[in-house]
């Protein structure tokens, strides 16, 4: 954020908005220091130090923000998008294990393959990798391994929703899309974490989809060291 005293940035937000940025517009400090709850004699103090900073002009009665004032907000503005578009990546951290083979059954359903790849933008191939997440407590290991995992329903995730097929129920889940690297090369693909709404997995085991089988992709056996970074807003 540019340098500037929070009440100055106000007062200078709170004329723009009144058109200042364009033109000459009549100021009565009465009405304006009523509008942003301080007194006249406030804003009179608040007016006199951005005119002898150049950042507004005044005649008597009337005032205009200067070139120096747009240039500033414009900075800000710049500022403000900056933080509200960042993306922080979470990360969690686990080894490669054998699956119960259910994913495969699930994923080729044709109900599951069609939202798939509307939600991901891919055809998601029929398998998914499993990590075992670490148990440690504290610190790094802590953040990236099961306790790391409940800070997901803290990040938006895209829900695939449940569909009933045959007399049968077929359950949703939430995805968050991800990249997934192999700590030991540095290889690093996209996917998404699947989290299903019910699951014979426990907490410690975490399910990964792709457009392709991830253990051909980045070469992957049992115990293989995965990190999987997802961006969250």
């Amino acid at each position: 954020m540019k340098d500037l005293h929070e009440n100055l940035l106000g007062a200078l937000l709170k004329l723009a908005s009144k058109g200042a940025l364009h033109q000459m517009i009549n100021l009565s400090t009465a009405s304006l220091g009523k509008e942003m709850q301080v007194s006249q004699q406030t804003v009179s103090r608040w007016l006199s130090q951005l005119a002898t900073e150049r950042y507004v002009e005044r005649r008597f009665n009337r005032i205009r923000l200067t070139p120096k004032a747009r240039e500033f907000l414009e900075g800000v503005s710049g500022d403000l998008q900056a933080v509200l578009q960042e993306k922080h990546e979470f990360k969690l951290q686990g080894r490669v294990v054998a699956g119960l083979q259910e994913g495969q059954y699930y994923l080729m359903q044709p109900e599951y393959q069609a939202q798939l790849h509307k939600l991901l933008g891919y055809n998601v191939f029929p398998g998914t990798l499993n990590l075992q997440l670490s148990e440690a407590s504290g610190g790094e290991a802590e953040r990236k391994g099961v306790e790391g995992r409940k800070q997901l329903a803290g990040i938006p995730g895209i829900e695939l929703k449940p569909f009933k097929k045959e007399g049968r129920e077929f359950g949703g889940a939430m995805l968050y899309p991800c990249h997934i690297v192999k700590l030991a090369k540095q290889t690093m693909t996209e996917g998404a974490i699947i989290v299903p709404y019910k699951t014979h997995h426990g907490p410690n085991i975490l399910e990964l989809v792709a457009p392709y089988s991830l253990r051909d992709k980045l070469m992957l056996k049992n115990g293989d060291e995965v990190e999987v970074r997802v961006l969250g807003k």
